[in-house]
């Protein structure tokens, strides 16, 4: 089987085309011009022509799409949306055109819940993108599916919270970073939990929902079993590190009235929002996620602190 890979020079599609290339299929990696080594072919830029699009299917028989926009930092509205939604749009309608397999889209969940929601988020949460970012992550999620309206068993959602891995960036990777001071943090007072997941079962998510016998649902989210404090995850990164946690807390009326002062309240809601994942779904198709991530977080905290030596 064939399969083409796109954002295969990414964090999360580099995972994904090196799972399935280990698996024993045929992997075509898309990725950003000028390409860079391991890179088969360009993706076209969302504007391209419908035969740009229509070139990258030859010989395909599956497209998983994990190219876009993950850091809204410094990002327009616009720019988010040919990222995430348009490309995402102009990709489908090609494979739905030329690709006789299965389609899998790697969104968010932000596409449906904003770091500030409090619950449990699964295929069913009504979407509430609180932001650009997933806005545009739902509209290509809407996009895809309405590319394959004539194929609904061959569309696959694969919405993920944060994802942890080597090289990962966003949020972890900023607290990967704080956490290498040795200085006490004020983090040990934060009670909301944040799901993840490894970016390595992402890759095995991805496997499953091309493998399983019969159509899956259209939407799945994946994730670890255990959600997380951000001290919690401090926590394990100092211990991969041989550190203690050294958290403390800091009185919550004392810091909420600051974020009210600075203009950061909304930061402060989405730290002290409780979230979690219900993964049971795609662990029925034969996906097993990971119990508990603080040990591979702290394994991921060893493995860096090598490198930098």
């Amino acid at each position: 089987m064939s399969v083409l890979v796109t954002g295969a020079s990414g964090f999360i599609g580099g995972a994904v085309a090196r799972h399935l290339a280990a698996q024993g299929r045929t992997v075509r990696r898309a990725g950003r011009a000028p390409l860079r080594p391991g890179i088969d072919v360009a993706l076209p830029p969302a504007d391209a022509a419908d035969a740009a699009f229509d070139a990258l299917m030859a010989g395909v028989d599956d497209v998983v799409h994990c190219a876009g926009l993950a850091d809204a930092r410094g990002r327009t509205e616009a720019e988010l949306h040919a990222a995430n939604a348009r490309l995402a749009e102009r990709l489908a309608a090609a494979a739905a055109r030329g690709a006789g397999g299965r389609f899998v889209l790697v969104s968010s969940i932000r596409a449906v819940a904003g770091a500030g929601f409090s619950g449990t988020i699964d295929a069913a949460t009504a979407p509430q993108p609180a932001g650009a970012y997933g806005r545009s992550k739902l509209a290509g999620e809407r996009a895809a599916t309405a590319a394959y309206a004539a194929r609904p068993g061959d569309l696959s959602v694969l919405r993920l919270p944060a994802v942890y891995g080597p090289g990962m960036g966003g949020f972890l990777g900023r607290l990967l970073a704080l956490s290498e001071t040795p200085l006490p943090l004020p983090l040990a007072g934060l009670a909301g939990r944040r799901p993840l997941v490894d970016v390595a079962a992402v890759a095995g998510a991805v496997a499953c929902l091309l493998d399983a016998a019969v159509a899956p649902q259209p939407v799945h989210v994946a994730s670890d079993q255990t959600a997380l404090t951000p001290g919690e995850i401090v926590a394990a990164f100092r211990r991969g590190r041989g550190r203690s946690a050294r958290l403390f807390a800091l009185p919550g009326r004392l810091v909420g009235a600051a974020a009210a002062v600075t203009g950061r309240r909304a930061l402060w809601q989405a730290l002290q929002a409780d979230q979690s994942c219900d993964a049971r779904p795609l662990a029925l198709l034969g996906w097993h996620p990971v119990a508990d991530s603080r040990p591979r977080l702290a394994a991921l905290a060893a493995a860096h602190a090598r490198q930098l030596g």
